[in-house]
């Protein structure tokens, strides 16, 4: 009936594939990895809760969840989470990113760890400026987030 917070259970595209030629006009996703992760979520006025319990559970189910096979997601429903609309220039970045490291001490931590384990990531200053921005407040809260969630 309004605009209300609620804690969600939700999912982050990790990873998919998607073949080089369509197939009945749609690049239909596959192999989608999915993590879970429980938010806050605002949803507006005239948002739709959807209560499972009845005969159509299977079809929700089957279309909802984006690892299924024929899912939504699959067929391309939802790319538009797919698109990182909001970025960074380097030369700004860095500045920023080094008062992200310092006014966050748990980031600074994975950021280390990370550098010490993944010596690829350590010679590249490029992939440690994203994996800043991606672990920020900056970075945009709706790219690879699955735009359908679980009440718990």
């Amino acid at each position: 009936d309004k605009d209300t917070l609620i804690e969600v259970e939700a999912y982050k595209i990790d990873d998919y594939k998607t073949p080089m030629r369509a197939y009945e006009k749609h690049y239909r996703h596959n192999a989608t990895k999915v993590k879970t992760i429980m938010k806050q979520h605002r949803f507006l006025k005239g948002d739709k809760i959807i209560y499972t319990g009845t005969t159509h559970d299977r079809f929700l189910i089957e279309m909802l969840e984006p690892i299924g096979e024929d899912s939504y997601f699959a067929w391309n429903f939802f790319d538009a989470i797919l698109q990182q609309k909001e970025g960074y220039s380097n030369y700004r970045w860095e500045a920023v990113a080094e008062q992200e490291l310092n006014n966050n001490p748990s980031l600074k931590q994975l950021f280390e760890q990370k550098r010490k384990t993944d010596a690829k990531f350590a010679a590249s200053v490029d992939a440690q400026l994203d994996f800043i921005y991606k672990n920020s407040k900056w970075y945009e809260d709706a790219h690879l987030l699955y735009p359908v969630f679980r009440l718990k």
